[in-house]
């Protein structure tokens, strides 16, 4: 079995730069009440840190025999593009967006990367396609689940996607439940063990975390 821990890098140096771009993107010069990279470091070193990363991920997806992980994570940075990208069109619109539309958004945006960190998991460890399937079905349903949860504890902030979303608290506090319940459900062909254990405390937290 191959070593997980570089993919395991390279999927959080690829959320690492998303939240660069992202803080650039929505013009906000502090995140979790600390200052952001571009805020810090200027715009030009900020730009330049994804190509950067680029290539450090490329060249740890390159150091593994199976082709499927490097796909995997082009096809996360292309999914959380297009992701990012449609939160910009909500933003120059400042029109509503159904939970549909939002749901969209963040299934691209936040959801795919969990998608991918589960799938590359089951990738590496040898998993039959069941089990490849039945996580990334977990991961996809967990992020979203996470990221619903985000925007509720910054439901006050409302940022700009919150603003445009056209639904009452009480509808997204009920989406995050859904989905943490649906990415429970997704591991049910997986045998018990510790490790599925663990995923579902992981898909509970993601919806009663409170930071």
């Amino acid at each position: 079995m191959d070593d997980p821990i570089p993919a395991a890098i390279a999927v959080e140096l690829l959320h690492t730069e998303s939240i660069i771009h992202d803080d650039i993107i929505d013009d906000d010069a502090f995140r979790r009440e600390r200052e952001a990279f571009h805020a810090k470091f200027g715009l030009d070193a900020s730009i330049l840190s994804a190509d950067f990363v680029l290539g450090i991920i490329l060249d740890i997806a390159s150091q593994y025999s199976d082709l499927r992980i490097g796909r995997e994570l082009s096809k996360a940075v292309l999914r959380m593009s297009e992701g990012e990208y449609s939160e910009m069109l909500v933003q120059e619109k400042s029109g509503k967006i159904s939970p549909q539309e939002y749901i969209k958004i963040i299934e691209q945006k936040t959801a795919a990367l969990f998608q991918s960190s589960a799938k590359l998991g089951a990738i590496i460890a040898g998993g039959k396609q069941q089990m490849i399937e039945s996580l990334a079905d977990f991961g996809l349903n967990l992020g979203i689940a996470y990221q619903v949860q985000d925007d509720l504890l910054d439901w006050e902030q409302k940022a700009s996607l919150e603003r445009a979303l056209g639904a009452e608290r009480a509808t997204l506090e009920s989406m995050s439940h859904e989905y943490a319940l649906s990415a429970k459900s997704s591991l049910v062909h997986l045998v018990d063990s510790d490790a599925k254990d663990r995923l579902m405390e992981l898909a509970e937290f993601a919806v009663r975390r409170r930071f």
